[in-house]
């Protein structure tokens, strides 16, 4: 008999949190708390920075941690002192605006027609990364696979406004998009997530 994990998530995108996490029917959240800690203190298992939060808040965040830490800029300028906070590495400014200006200039330079050789010689379709690919095919071969979804909240998460994007699993059934059951977001966390849906009315509507 096989055993299997199950979870629920929920929050925004770069920002969602597992609420829920049992395997084989057991909650284990009681046991990642006690040993948030020793994860923390070994560096072993990556992301340190969601170890502290999950030591301080209960819950992990399973987003990779620089972009947790661009939520909560409190937590990582609280560590300023050190050279790099948490191990978390920003990418400069800088330092983005040349690879994006040297994208452009290969992506013009790839667009003429005498070098589309090289376009079919190296894309591929892929289904990692963004995972477009396996979703579209979910959806017209109508698998109803789960996945991570960014999608209108209206009322899957009670606590946050209707009209905020929220990340929650989601699956397709006959051509449309449908939402799963997720767990209410804790207080701890709805407190600190609310802050950012609530921003996302400023600067979208």
């Amino acid at each position: 008999m096989k055993k299997k994990f199950k979870l629920s998530y929920g929050g925004l995108n770069h920002f969602a949190w597992i609420t829920k996490l049992e395997y084989d029917g057991k909650d284990i959240y009681p046991e990642m708390r006690e040993k948030a800690k020793q994860a923390y203190d070994s560096g072993n298992y990556g992301r340190p920075f969601n170890y502290y939060l999950l030591k301080r808040y209960g819950y992990f965040c399973y987003v990779e941690d620089r972009h947790v830490a661009e939520f909560m800029p409190q937590y990582y300028n609280f560590f300023n002192y050190k050279q790099i906070p948490f191990g978390i590495k920003f990418r400069n400014v800088k330092g983005v605006d040349k690879q994006r200006t040297l994208m452009y200039s290969l992506l013009k330079w790839v667009n003429k027609p005498r070098n589309h050789w090289i376009i079919k010689l190296v894309a591929r379709p892929m289904e990692g990364g963004e995972r477009a690919l396996l979703m579209a095919k979910d959806k017209e071969n109508n698998y109803e696979r789960h996945h991570v979804t960014n999608v209108l909240n209206n009322g899957i998460i009670p606590s946050l406004p209707d009209n905020c994007v929220v990340e929650i699993p989601c699956y397709f059934k006959d051509g449309k998009i449908f939402a799963s059951k997720v767990e209410p977001l804790p207080k701890k966390i709805n407190d600190i997530v609310k802050i950012h849906a609530e921003n996302q009315q400023l600067v979208c509507f």
